[in-house]
């Protein structure tokens, strides 16, 4: 069965819509289409309305791989951080005391989120946007120092 060329317009407009890269949306539509080509179950309803299915699914697990590939750099980030790193106060202008009693805990007195969260009493959840917060205001920091030639640590 070949796909109509309406139906793969109409699709791409759908994930126009929802991606902003033109290759990404070109690959989820490929994959769209071979899901469906690869199906072996009978269709009961459009083969349209079943591969916009097929492109919403795909679109999420895109969405989904984005944000664990996001997670992994952070947690790559955090893994870095060494107490030289730490030591160079211009990094740390932007962050409150708070942040900064957070960073000391975490990366000085090598105590876990979780331990963290009970000793002040912050729901760990909430502790771990905070870390993953005040870890994007670091990389920020040092990506201008780096601009400004003036951190080489890694």
């Amino acid at each position: 069965m070949i796909i109509d060329e309406k139906i793969k317009k109409k699709l791409m407009s759908y994930l126009s819509s929802k991606v902003f890269s033109h290759e990404d949306r070109e690959d989820i539509l490929q994959e769209t289409i071979l899901s469906f080509l690869l199906q072996k179950t009978l269709i009961h309803q459009s083969y349209e309305g079943y591969l916009f299915g097929i492109c919403k699914n795909k679109v999420k697990e895109y969405y989904r791989l984005k944000k664990s590939q996001k997670r992994l750099i952070d947690l790559n980030l955090e893994n870095d951080i060494n107490e030289e790193f730490l030591l160079n106060k211009e990094l740390f202008d932007n962050l409150t005391n708070r942040e900064l009693i957070i960073l000391k805990e975490r990366f000085f007195n090598k105590k876990t989120l979780k331990e963290i969260a009970l000793t002040h009493h912050i729901n760990y959840a909430t502790l771990r946007w905070q870390m993953s917060k005040i870890i994007s205001k670091l990389r920020i920091n040092f990506e201008k120092e780096i601009q400004n030639g003036k951190n080489e640590l890694f």
